[in-house]
């Protein structure tokens, strides 16, 4: 009784060990045939066991539950299988008398299996396996599973399948030992299968993506042919896969001047004749590399696409070239950009014309044309004359627009094959090739000139200007890019210097000018650190009393290496050079000392006037300047007279107002210098609210002798007195001209009729020069006047004393 129990609680654990064994064979079957051929065995093992152990209890009702049992495990069994999508039948040995394996017998055979082997499940069943074998592998596979069923190692083989008139293939077969059989998976039929549905999906991928790709994608033949073609491409060339493939060749896509000029590139670089064709495109492919260059393609409608090309060949696996795959994007847009960086890269922006860059790259080109056809060439340099005035007064808009229209000018004075460029700024510079002599260049800045002063209307307003004109001649003054534009622009200087709205031609005495011009900006730059720089005074006299009231500082340079070199020749370069700014800084501090010892060598009050620059005035830190020199020099403000040009007033700008608002709160005067010789605005006059008018000497030296030169003089000392403004006149040499001026009631002169410019340490004996020679002057025409016994003089000179005897005289 114990070992029956003992048997039954066994037999329970079997089962309950078979049976997840028989759901996990049913995965392995679907899955991981190997693995299941391991798990199968367990199983049949397994029941084996349980009907031994079924068989083990003595009474027929445990023997009727072992037979229940198997055919429930059976049913378990025949479900994995015809689950599984594997082909899969089990056989047994067949043995001949002397007990030797010489066939195998199908006992169960899958629905796959009959499927695979073209016979149904009933035909299988019972039929020997050599039958369904072909004779030429027949003896091979029986030796193997012969092999299989005797030592119980399984093994792989590859048999034939598809005998029941399907067609025939070769799969791969796994045999495992049975107690008396094998049982036999194919364990790669599912999987091809499989693996070619893959690779038609993979296929019909592929093929939706070239579809759908947004390049174009052209397959050729290896004649060029077109074979295939993507939606891109028929986007991008506005035909249809009708029109193209197995109809025309790539070529037609592509422009023939382009292929012409490709085939004769390839033909130097390869060394071989090569034609403009389908060849030119795919010459460098058939080394093995893809080639990928811009290409235009034309259109269906006739336009041209900008298109990046890549060209590669199609091969087989053995490397075979079967045809050649073109590639293409359309790079319009990009083009566009890379052209609009180009010109902007090579053009102003604001006239459209050629830049620098670009100038000297067509005047190199230009060179070489005139060396090799024996031409001469015409350089000119054009720059507006006081462009600046222009935007202080009207604006940097205006001035653009002026800048404009003039190129407008300019391109119309010239021929279509020369070249009008702005290189900075108000200059330009026209290029004018095929040149035949320098007359021809005259006549050409003449028109120039003549178009630039025409009238320009902006908004509203009639603009005026004119312009200074350089050029020089290829190759006579010049053989490289940049000599012709420097020798130009030394021409051009020239024209400024000689008057400005005129043109000059380059010469040679113009380029030692301009070497002169640089060694003296160079000996500049050191004249100040190696106090070479001196001022001299010029006394400045009241034409009512005679007396010497103050003084004017005039900037001379003593050069060791030149010597004194005069203030005109200095002080354009220096002011050019920006120089002038620093030198004038020293000016004013050193005017302020020096004024201050004057008073105390001649023992009176006197007046400093100092001339500034534009650039100089135009200083943010002038005001504070010029209070750290009088707190430094300890001269009250009302001493320091600031001279300034009718020019400097004309750019009319809000930072000249604030500088002379400022330079008035300080309580210094300020001067307008060399009045007359610009435009004399009386708008500018009582706008700014000068102190003092100083008429120019180039009037006061004609006053005498020219009637229009006299009516000026008496004109501005007339307009300054209804101002309330003081009239001052240099440059007086004679006692003609100071008679007079003391008959308009002129307020101060000087000149050298007085005294000349003089060291501070010569000062006083001036003005003690001067006093005596005012007093000789003064009794002399007493003498004179009691002389004619004229009564009304002599009451004249009673009350007017100095200026009445001068004009008796």
């Amino acid at each position: 009784m114990k070992l029956s129990q003992n048997i039954f609680v066994w037999r329970n654990r079997f089962r309950l060990i078979v049976y997840p064994l028989v759901v996990l064979c049913i995965v392995l079957f679907r899955h991981a045939p190997r693995l299941y051929e391991a798990v199968w065995m367990m199983l049949l093992g397994g029941m084996l066991l349980a009907e031994l152990l079924e068989l083990g209890q003595s009474n027929s009702t445990t023997m009727w539950r072992a037979m229940k049992m198997a055919r429930r495990e059976r049913a378990l069994f025949k479900a994995a299988a015809e689950g599984s999508q594997q082909a899969f039948y089990v056989c047994r040995v067949m043995c001949d008398d002397s007990n030797r394996v010489v066939d195998f017998r199908i006992v169960h055979a899958n629905s796959a299996a009959a499927k695979l082997l073209g016979h149904s499940r009933s035909e299988l069943v019972g039929t020997p396996v050599s039958a369904l074998l072909p004779k030429a592998s027949k003896m091979q596979i029986m030796g193997v599973w012969s092999r299989v069923a005797a030592t119980g190692v399984a093994e792989s083989i590859q048999i034939p399948v598809g005998l029941g008139g399907s067609e025939e293939t070769t799969r791969t077969a796994r045999v495992v030992a049975l107690s008396n059989g094998v049982a036999v998976t194919i364990l790669h039929g599912m999987n091809e299968e499989v693996t070619d549905k893959r690779v038609q999906d993979m296929h019909d991928f592929a093929q939706s993506i070239i579809q759908s790709a947004p390049i174009s994608m052209i397959a050729t033949d290896l004649n060029g042919t077109i074979v295939a073609m993507n939606s891109a491409a028929e986007r991008l060339t506005l035909y249809r896969k009708r029109d193209l493939v197995g109809e025309h060749s790539l070529v037609l896509l592509h422009d023939p001047l382009e292929l012409s000029t490709r085939a004769v590139q390839l033909s130097k670089h390869l060394e071989v004749p090569m034609e403009a064709g389908f060849q030119t495109l795919v010459a460098n492919v058939r080394s093995g590399e893809p080639e990928e260059r811009e290409w235009a393609y034309m259109r269906k409608d006739g336009t041209r696409a900008s298109v990046n090309l890549t060209m590669t060949a199609l091969r087989t696996a053995d490397g075979k070239t079967t045809g050649y795959l073109a590639i293409a994007f359309d790079i319009a847009e990009r083009k566009e950009l890379v052209d609009s960086v180009v010109h902007m890269a090579h053009h102003d922006q604001l006239t459209g014309l050629p830049n620098r860059v670009l100038l000297l790259d067509r005047l190199a080109q230009a060179i070489e044309r005139s060396k090799r056809f024996s031409q001469e060439m015409a350089v000119f340099t054009i720059d507006i004359d006081h462009f600046k005035r222009i935007n202080d007064s009207l604006g940097h808009a205006a001035g653009n627009t002026l800048l404009t229209l003039i190129a407008r000018q300019l391109i119309s004075a010239v021929r279509r094959t020369d070249t009008v460029a702005r290189i900075g700024g108000d200059e330009f510079v026209v290029m004018m090739p095929d040149f035949r002599s320098l007359d021809d260049a005259e006549r050409c800045a003449a028109l120039m000139l003549q178009k630039i002063a025409m009238p320009h209307i902006i908004g509203s307003r009639e603009v005026l200007v004119t312009a200074s004109i350089g050029y020089c001649l290829f190759p006579q003054s010049a053989t490289t890019p940049e000599e012709l534009l420097q020798k130009a622009d030394i021409a051009m200087y020239e024209a400024k210097a000689a008057g400005r709205a005129n043109s000059q031609a380059f010469s040679e005495e113009m380029a030692r000018g301009a070497v002169e011009k640089l060694e003296i900006e160079e000996d500049l730059r050191g004249a100040l650190e190696n106090n070479e720089f001196r001022l001299h005074y010029q006394p400045q006299i009241r034409c009512a009393t005679g007396e010497v009231i103050g003084m004017e500082g005039l900037l001379r340079w003593e050069s060791p290496k030149r010597g004194n070199v005069p203030p005109a020749v200095f002080i354009p370069i220096a002011e050019e050079s920006g120089l002038l700014v620093q030198i004038g800084e020293w000016v004013i501090r050193q005017a302020c000392f020096d004024c201050k010892r004057a008073e105390a060598l001649v023992g009176k009050p006197l007046s400093m006037a100092v001339n500034i620059s534009p650039s100089q005035f135009n200083q943010q830190n002038l005001g504070a300047m010029i209070e750290s020199a009088l707190e430094k020099a300890g001269l009250s403000a009302e001493r320091l007279e600031i001279e300034i040009t009718e020019q400097l007033l004309m750019t009319n700008t809000p930072n000249i107002l604030a500088t002379l608002e400022k330079l008035r709160d300080i309580g210094v005067s300020v001067a307008i210098d060399d009045f007359g010789t610009g435009f004399s605005s009386l708008s500018y006059v009582m706008q700014y609210k000068v102190d003092r008018l100083k008429i120019d000497q180039s009037f006061i030296a004609q006053s005498t002798v020219d009637p229009g030169a006299a009516s000026v003089v008496r004109t501005i000392i007339a307009m300054a007195h209804g101002l309330k403004i003081d009239v001052v006149a240099e440059g007086v040499e004679t006692i003609d001209q100071l008679s007079l001026l003391l008959r308009k009631r002129c307020d101060v002169a000087q000149g050298f009729l007085f005294s000349k410019a003089v060291p501070l340490e010569q000062f006083a004996n001036a003005v003690a020069e001067i006093e005596s020679w005012v007093s000789t002057q003064q009794k002399m025409a007493t003498r004179a006047v009691e002389a004619k016994s004229n009564r009304t003089l002599q009451a004249q000179l009673s009350t007017e004393g100095w200026q009445a005897s001068m004009i008796a005289r």
